[in-house]
């Protein structure tokens, strides 16, 4: 493998890396300093799990209530009591939301059954909420990471910029990178990991 490159910037940012796979995602992050080659380290920890370095995978998977709210969203979802309370409130799990936003053309021949997304909810909207849960996700683990995590944030979060997975090839593609876009917009307002 060849060497990174030193980042040629003349000022420290944060690169956020999302992957968000059908079944799972993760994140990775980056802190640019001007003349250094870029390190690429791994969100570990995803609320509610405890210890750092539990896992640095979460699964893809949001509970929404009957009103279309999202109530619980990745390691919190797959909780006992988390899913205990889903199925006393009657909450909609939304999962493998990624297929239902893929191209009519592109037919999986692996997936006999694709789960149905709650009742007026698109796989964009799900995309959203998840992202804007994995966002948050970030935002805690750096804050409690890292010596002075909070001024680091509070430092950084306006220079973060979204490494984007490959998206699929068609139209559906500029929906999601101004999603991703007014996602991470809103960072200045309080980013919050959904609580039951």
């Amino acid at each position: 493998m060849t060497p990174r490159q030193p980042y040629p910037g003349t000022d420290r940012k944060l690169v956020l890396g999302f992957d968000i796979g059908t079944t799972y995602a993760g994140i990775s992050y980056s802190f640019l300093q001007p003349g250094l080659p870029p390190t690429i380290l791994p969100v570990t920890r995803f609320p509610p799990q405890e210890h750092v370095g539990s896992d640095s995978k979460v699964r893809s998977l949001v509970y929404y209530d009957s009103g279309g709210r999202p109530m619980a969203c990745g390691a919190m979802a797959v909780q006992e009591q988390v899913e205990e309370k889903a199925e006393e409130q009657n909450w909609h799990k939304a999962e493998w939301f990624k297929l239902h936003m893929r191209p009519d053309h592109i037919v999986s021949t692996s997936i006999d059954i694709l789960p149905p997304l709650p009742e007026n909810t698109h796989g964009s909207d799900v995309y959203a909420d998840f992202l804007h849960y994995l966002y948050g996700c970030a935002q805690s683990y750096l804050i409690d990471t890292y010596h002075e995590g909070e001024a680091l944030w509070v430092e950084l979060q306006h220079t973060a910029e979204c490494a984007k997975q490959q998206l699929l090839q068609d139209s559906s593609q500029t929906t999601l990178l101004d999603m991703i876009g007014f996602i991470l917009s809103l960072k200045e307002k309080q980013v919050c990991i959904f609580a039951s």
